[in-house]
C-alpha cells in the first residue's frame, strides 16, 4: 500500500491549518489597519454635541481641542460622566484657561467631591 492510499497524516493537516490561519491574520492586519486605542466620550463646549471618538493609546498626548463634527469649531474635548446625572462633562471648562474638569457639572450643578 502506498502513502497516497493511506491519506494525509493529521500532523500535516494541523500544520497546514496553522499556517493558513497565520497568513489570513497577517493579511487582514496589512490590508485593513485597525485603529489603535479606544473609544472616548467627547463633548463640544460650543454647541453641546455629545458623542465618542477613537483615540490612541495615550489620549493626553493627542492634540486637543478637536473640530466638532456638528458645529465645526475647535471646541471638542474629552469628557467623563457626571457621578450624579451621568451626562458627559468636558475636560476643559469653557470659562477656564487651562485643561481640567470644572468644579461643578454644567448640567446638574453638583460639585464633584460633595458627599
Amino acid at each position: 500500500m502506498s502513502n497516497l492510499d493511506q491519506g494525509i497524516p493529521w500532523k500535516t493537516v494541523a500544520l497546514l491549518l496553522v499556517v493558513l490561519v497565520a497568513v489570513g491574520y497577517t493579511w487582514r492586519r496589512v490590508t485593513s489597519p485597525e485603529v489603535e486605542g479606544r473609544a472616548m466620550p467627547v463633548v463640544c463646549s460650543a454647541c453641546g454635541f455629545r458623542g465618542t471618538i477613537n483615540v490612541g493609546p495615550t489620549p493626553g498626548s493627542e492634540e486637543w481641542p478637536r473640530e466638532c463634527p456638528d458645529c465645526h469649531k475647535k471646541h471638542l474635548y474629552p469628557a467623563r460622566p457626571c457621578p450624579s446625572c451621568g451626562k458627559p462633562i468636558p475636560m476643559k471648562d469653557p470659562n477656564a484657561e487651562k485643561f481640567g474638569y470644572p468644579d461643578r457639572c454644567p448640567s446638574c450643578g453638583r460639585k464633584y467631591f460633595e458627599s
